[in-house]
């Protein structure tokens, strides 16, 4: 009897846990799912721009349509084509040619992206949409883990039109996951299109499915490069060339050797010299390469005109649309659209913002700005100036200066906290959201969100800020071999003074100085 007893409790428990698993289950396929005990809330990654756009998106058909290539090989190789032909028609100063050869550059590049002159796309595209095919395979439900979804888009559109996809993919993140709320990271381009959606659904309250956002080197004050190039203000500052990162960000081959060569050559002043005569060149060539290939090709792009900072919007506009504006009339509403509702906003917006929601800013600098416009010493991520992606640091100018005389230097805003970075260049008193925004020595502006950040805003229990953890203070350093951020450390008073007093770099600052002089006094004319 005993042994039927045991055999017949054994067999309940056996029966009551396969019941219960199948009521488990059943209950998961049903779509119930804790919202108030899953800490695995989702997030939503909002890529950048530049990615790859598709046709027939979503269909069985479906084909890469058009890729940056990496930048590096391809536009190497197709601009070492057309490099041996420029030398004759500088001297001959033929600049309608320079001017053709490379507009028939940029029609080759990007003609297949092109928009027309009313803001539309000529081929029909769209953004990758991964972002999509994970919603449809990843079950959060029954794995909480699962819980990071790309949002993706043609970064070519308006961004007040993007706007409504970033609302529909929110919305469906919540349904498919079973959260009322999700995490946002965005990066670039895509902080655009979180503004547009900020301004465009404001009477709806559009925070209402969004717990926290992080937002990545954001450009909805616009960068200086886009705000020189349309107005035309071109020029290749040497310095600016030797130091710049784009050679590595775009993949450029040998750029380690090439950068090497040519911060040699800007310290000797050899650099600065050869670079005068195209310096020359650019006012001869603009117009014809603007009306030909900049604007249709470029300037087209609605998105692209959101990167215009509002002091340069205005003329910008005239400059490149000018006696055109009639043809352009529908792009320039699209435009105006986000200007006027968005850009000249976006401050008060993402205040507001803060104010409802947890939101931390973070953006790469130590960089000179994009070295083909007159404002590239300016200290940035490569592409975005550092006041203007901080909204609104005090930044050390040109790049390489330091705040104050002589070191010595008082933050603006009287504080017990000290907002100063150690390296003594930005004072991050004055920005909008002082306590929320990181700086990033060293990080470029290409390349994907740091997760690791990410996730330590997203899952603490508490809003951080720079003030809350040691392991992520204001100022970070970006290791490029890590992928991690790691405290900026503050050089000692012998380290300065170390680095002021090394003996070789001040014999290699001599006979630097000593050529200088030279190359500058057997060039003084060119200029």
């Amino acid at each position: 009897m005993k042994r039927i007893l045991s055999g017949m409790l054994v067999f309940l428990v056996l029966f009551l846990e396969a019941a219960f698993g199948v009521v488990a289950q059943d209950g998961e396929a049903a779509g119930e799912h804790d919202e108030a005990t899953c800490d695995q809330v989702p997030i939503i990654y909002c890529e950048g721009a530049w990615h790859s756009l598709y046709s027939n998106a979503g269909t069985p058909q479906q084909e890469e349509f058009w890729n940056t290539g990496g930048g590096g090989d391809d536009i190497v190789s197709d601009l070492q084509k057309l490099l041996p032909e420029f030398p004759k028609y500088i001297q001959n100063e033929e600049w309608d040619k320079i001017a053709d050869i490379l507009t028939d550059f940029v029609e080759a590049l990007l003609s297949p992206i092109m928009f027309n002159s009313d803001g539309e796309s000529v081929a029909e595209l769209d953004g990758d949409i991964n972002g999509m095919e994970q919603l449809l395979q990843q079950d959060h439900k029954a794995d909480p883990s699962l819980r990071e979804y790309d949002f993706n888009y043609d970064w070519r559109e308006d961004p007040w039109v993007l706007a409504e996809r970033f609302k529909n993919f929110l919305e469906q993140v919540c349904e498919k996951t079973g959260h009322s709320t999700v995490n946002v990271a965005a990066q670039s381009g895509s902080a655009v299109v979180f503004m547009a959606y900020l301004a465009r659904y404001k009477d709806e309250n559009p925070l209402q499915h969004i717990r926290a956002i992080t937002v990545r080197a954001t450009l909805h004050k616009g960068s200086t490069v886009f705000g020189d190039l349309v107005n035309k203000r071109w020029h290749i500052d040497s310095e600016a060339l030797a130091t710049t990162g784009f050679l590595r960000d775009f993949s450029v081959p040998n750029h380690e050797e090439i950068s090497n060569m040519l911060l040699a050559a800007d310290k000797t002043g050899l650099l600065k010299a050869l670079l005068a005569t195209v310096n020359r060149a650019w006012p001869r060539i603009l117009d014809r390469l603007y009306e030909r290939a900049f604007v249709p090709y470029i300037m087209s792009l609605p998105m692209l005109w959101a990167y215009v900072p509002d002091e340069d919007y205005e003329s910008g506009k005239e400059v490149c649309f000018g006696t055109n504006r009639g043809k352009y009339v529908n792009l320039i509403q699209k435009l105006d659209r986000y200007h006027y509702n968005v850009a000249v906003k976006a401050d008060e917006l993402l205040k507001d913002a803060a104010q409802k929601i947890r939101v931390g800013l973070y953006l790469g600098t130590n960089s000179p700005l994009f070295p083909l416009v007159e404002n590239a010493r300016r200290n940035s991520d490569g592409f975005v100036d550092t006041t203007l992606a901080s909204l609104g640091a005090t930044v050390a100018e040109p790049f390489g200066k330091k705040l104050g005389v002589f070191g010595i230097y008082k933050q603006k805003l009287k504080s017990s906290h000290n907002y100063v970075s150690p390296d003594n260049t930005i004072d991050a008193s004055t920005c909008l959201l002082r306590d929320y925004t990181w700086f990033i020595s060293d990080r470029p502006h290409i390349g994907g969100t740091n997760k690791n950040f990410a996730h330590w805003f997203f899952d603490s229990r508490k809003t951080q800020t720079v003030f809350s953890d040691p392991n992520y203070p204001q100022y970070l350093v970006f290791d490029d071999e890590q992928d991690i951020f790691v405290p900026q450390d503050e050089e000692s008073f012998l380290e300065k003074v170390g680095t002021a007093l090394n003996p070789v770099d001040r014999i290699k600052g001599f006979f630097y100085g000593i050529i200088n002089f030279f190359i500058t006094l057997g060039t003084w004319w060119i200029d």
